[in-house]
C-alpha cells in the first residue's frame, strides 16, 4: 500500500505568470502543499489557494537557505503528510534545475511523481528579445551549460572542451554565468572564436525590470564593470546574436553613436563623373569620423558602375556574419530614384540577403551636423 502522496515537479517558468503553462497552474491550484525555490516569483506564489501549506526552500548561487539534502527531506516529509505535493521549481526542473537529483531521491524512496516542463529561460530570452537561437545559417546548434559548478579544479569554472565551444556553428546559453562571465569570454577567445562575436547579456527575464544589454566577447568585462546586472542573469553567445536583434528606440533616426547600425552604406547616383571622382570615398571617410560608425561603405544606384550595389551586398554577405545596415541615399531629391528604385533594391538586397538587417533612412534632417560639411566638399568638387 502506497502510504506516501504525490509528488509534481512544476516548471514555473522564468517568473513572468504569464508564461506559465495551464497544466502548471492547475496542479498548482490542486495541492495540498507547495515547496518553492527564489526563482519562483511572487506572482506565481499568490496562485497557491489559502487552504495549501506554502514553504520556501530557495536556493541560489552564494545564498543557499537549504542544501539540496535537507530539500530532499522537505520533500519526503511533505509526501507522507499531503495527498498532492507540488515541488515548484524556477524555470524547467530538468534545465539546472537539479530535478534529476529529486527525481533519484523519489525513486529511491518509492514515491509517485510527475514532472510538469515549464518555459526555460534561454527560450523566454530569445523571444523577448526576438532573437533566435538556432538558424540554419548561423548557428546551426544550441548548447545549454553551467557557468558555474562547486566541482571544478578552476574556481568554480567548468573544465568545458572551451576548442569545441569556440566553433562559428555553436550558439551558447551560459546559466548561473554571470559571476565568470569575463573568464567565459576569455576562454572562448583563448581557443578561437573572435573577440567580435555578438554576446546578449539578460537579467530577470520576462519581469518587468528585465535587463539586456548588447556587447560582444572582446568589450564584455567593460559592459559588466559599468552596468549594475542583478542576478540571475543568462549569456547568449554567437552570430545569431546580431540577427534580428531588437533595439528600443526611434526608428529612422541615426545618432552619432547609434549602437544600432554595424556598416553604414552611402547610395549614389550612378553619374560618370561622380564615379571617376573621389567623391564617394571623401564622404564615406567624413561620415566615418562625424558618427563614430566603424564600417561606412559606397555603392551606386545603376549596375555599370563599381563598386554596384550588387558587389557591395554580396562581398558582405559572404563575410557570414549578420550585419545591421543603414542605407542612405546621398544628394537624391524625391523622385523615382528615391521613392521606387531604392526602396526595391533594399527590398530586393533584403530577400536575396537574409542575414542582412537593412534599413532605408531616407530625412533629410538625419544628418543634420554634417550635412554642411558635405555639400562644402561637394560644391568644391564640382558636383553641386
Amino acid at each position: 500500500m502506497n502510504r506516501t502522496g504525490k509528488v509534481f515537479l512544476v516548471g514555473s517558468g522564468p517568473g513572468s505568470v504569464d508564461l506559465l503553462t495551464i497544466r502548471a497552474h492547475r496542479t498548482i491550484q490542486e495541492a495540498d502543499i507547495v515547496l518553492y525555490d527564489s526563482l519562483a516569483y511572487s506572482e506565481i506564489i499568490d496562485l497557491v489557494p489559502e487552504r495549501a501549506e506554502k514553504v520556501y526552500v530557495g536556493k541560489r548561487m552564494g545564498s543557499h537557505s537549504l542544501s539540496q539534502a535537507e530539500i530532499n527531506q522537505e520533500i519526503l516529509k511533505a509526501a507522507k503528510k499531503y495527498k498532492r505535493v507540488v515541488r515548484l521549481k524556477g524555470g524547467d526542473p530538468f534545465i539546472f534545475g537539479r530535478g534529476g537529483e529529486e527525481i533519484n531521491f523519489l525513486h529511491e524512496n518509492k514515491i509517485e511523481f510527475e514532472v510538469i516542463p515549464g518555459i526555460t529561460a534561454a527560450v523566454a530570452a530569445s523571444a523577448s528579445l526576438k532573437m533566435p537561437l538556432t538558424h540554419r545559417d548561423f548557428g546551426q546548434s544550441v548548447i545549454f551549460l553551467s557557468g558555474y559548478t562547486k566541482n571544478s579544479n578552476d574556481s568554480g569554472l567548468p573544465e568545458y572542451d572551451w576548442k569545441f565551444l569556440a566553433r562559428q556553428s555553436l550558439t551558447l546559453v551560459f546559466y548561473m554565468g554571470l559571476h565568470h562571465a569575463g573568464r567565459i569570454a576569455d576562454k572562448l577567445m583563448e581557443n578561437g572564436m573572435s573577440s567580435d562575436t555578438g554576446v546578449a547579456l539578460v537579467s530577470a527575464v520576462s519581469l518587468p525590470h528585465e535587463q539586456v544589454f548588447f556587447t560582444t566577447l572582446h568589450e564584455l568585462r567593460g559592459t559588466l564593470n559599468t552596468n549594475k546586472i542583478a542576478f540571475p542573469a543568462l549569456l547568449i553567445i554567437g552570430r545569431v546574436v546580431t540577427l534580428n536583434q531588437y533595439h528600443p528606440g526611434s526608428a529612422g533616426q541615426i545618432q552619432k553613436t547609434d549602437s544600432n547600425i554595424d556598416i553604414l552604406i552611402n547610395i549614389f547616383h550612378g553619374a560618370r563623373s561622380l564615379q571617376n571622382s573621389s567623391i564617394p570615398a571623401e564622404f564615406c571617410s567624413l561620415m566615418k569620423s562625424k558618427l563614430g560608425i566603424k564600417r561606412v561603405e559606397y555603392c551606386f544606384l545603376t549596375e555599370q558602375f563599381q563598386p554596384s550595389y550588387e558587389t557591395l551586398f554580396k562581398k558582405i554577405a559572404l563575410e557570414e556574419i549578420s550585419y545591421r545596415i543603414a542605407a542612405w541615399p546621398i544628394f537624391l531629391l524625391p523622385g523615382k530614384h528615391l521613392d521606387e528604385d531604392i526602396p526595391a533594391l533594399i527590398e530586393k538586397m533584403q530577400k536575396k540577403y537574409p542575414a542582412l538587417d537593412i534599413k532605408l533612412y531616407r530625412a533629410p534632417d538625419l544628418l543634420e551636423d554634417l550635412l554642411p560639411s558635405l555639400v562644402a566638399a561637394a560644391a568644391r568638387r564640382g558636383i553641386i
